[in-house]
């Protein structure tokens, strides 16, 4: 029994039969077999593979939802190398000085709590200390 492909597998399949052609986002929605996360595909196939494939971001005659794959040479890859740890301690220190800031600017923020919004007032917005952005280490050491 073989082996379904998987979407990135289609989507660079269609990339190389389109090569050097100017493509629209719904043709490879559709070329991906539909999947919902084809976007996330494309950027894994350009920053973790090397491919380079280009948007209106990258060229001003590219319109919103085009791509182009050029056949240049494959970029150097990059890895995913941070991992979920260091991510969510980064994440957290920077909730943490988005707190601190908007209670020295006496801001309330607003939460989510059983469903329903509530503002927190300035004066009760909780700062952890631990979390600083005073420490003197790197966020991704």
């Amino acid at each position: 029994m073989s082996r379904r492909k998987g979407s990135k597998q289609l989507i660079l399949e269609f990339f190389l039969a389109n090569l050097g052609k100017v493509v629209e986002s719904r043709d490879i929605q559709a070329a991906s077999g539909g999947a919902v996360e084809w976007a996330r595909r494309v950027r894994e196939l350009r920053n973790e593979e090397g491919y380079q494939i280009l948007s209106h971001k990258d060229r001003a005659d590219l319109k919103p939802n085009q791509y182009l794959m050029i056949p240049d040479k494959r970029l150097p890859a990059f890895k995913r190398n941070i991992s979920k740890e260091k991510i969510t301690r980064a994440l957290s220190k920077a909730v943490n000085e988005a707190l601190l800031q908007h209670k020295k600017a006496g801001n309330p923020v607003a939460s989510w709590e059983d469903g329903k919004i509530v503002w927190i007032q300035p004066e009760d917005i909780p700062i952890f200390p631990f979390l600083s952005h005073r420490r003197k280490e790197n966020l991704f050491s």
